[in-house]
């Protein structure tokens, strides 16, 4: 029922006090629709067997036309929400394209006008970390989906920004298989291959074009 939407994730910490700080960030710049936070790793965490999601930032700036940070530490305004209309629901863990939700939604709100800010003040720890093994079999596999759906479902509505994200984020995850393949390393073509898996499936889908929703 509040004027702000306080999204995070049920295996982050946050410290005494980060709603305040919150409320304050958006009373201080009235202009903010919307925010992401940094969600840092926990102190000590052993990153040669596990991968733990996080976000790291400096800069307080608004983003334009990007995506940065965490559906784990984003907050809007509620009439935000309800202009852009809520999430696409075929984005998103257990959705058809599992992932690039958070991405999606804060692009959509750029696109309408929304001042989005980064906002380093705010930090949350990310306590689970996933084993590396299945990281590198599941996830990055299912990023690379979600953020081939992300952006083709823009393409596909007329916006170049999209395109030349996707030849960009093709471009890059392509060297990068090839660099890692080499060096033997086990993300070498996760990423990629759910980018390619997208690519295929993501057409299938009808578009709301002028909602820019997936309608499954």
């Amino acid at each position: 029922q509040g004027a702000l939407i306080v999204c995070t994730d049920d295996d982050c910490e946050v410290a005494p006090g980060w709603l305040e700080e919150v409320e304050a960030a958006f009373t201080a710049e009235p202009s903010i629709s919307m925010a992401f936070g940094q969600v840092h790793a926990p102190e000590g965490a052993d990153f040669e067997r596990e991968y733990v999601p996080c976000s790291y930032f400096t800069e307080h700036r608004p983003l334009d036309r990007e995506v940065l940070g965490m559906g784990a530490h984003m907050i809007l305004k509620r009439s935000l929400w309800e202009q852009v209309g809520g999430w696409d629901e075929a984005l998103g863990g257990g959705a058809v394209f599992p992932g690039a939700e958070d991405f999606d939604f804060s692009y959509r709100a750029q696109r309408l006008g929304a001042t989005v800010m980064a906002l380093p003040e705010l930090v949350l720890i990310h306590r689970t970390g996933r084993p590396k093994s299945f990281y590198f079999e599941k996830h990055l596999f299912d990023y690379g989906l979600g953020e081939a759906a992300f952006c083709l479902k823009h393409v596909r509505c007329g916006d170049i920004w999209a395109l030349q994200r996707l030849v960009r984020v093709l471009a890059l995850y392509s060297g990068r298989a090839v660099w890692r393949s080499l060096r033997r390393r086990p993300d070498a073509t996760g990423f990629l291959r759910g980018l390619l898996a997208g690519l295929a499936r993501a057409p299938k889908v009808a578009v709301d074009t002028e909602r820019r929703v997936y309608t499954p």
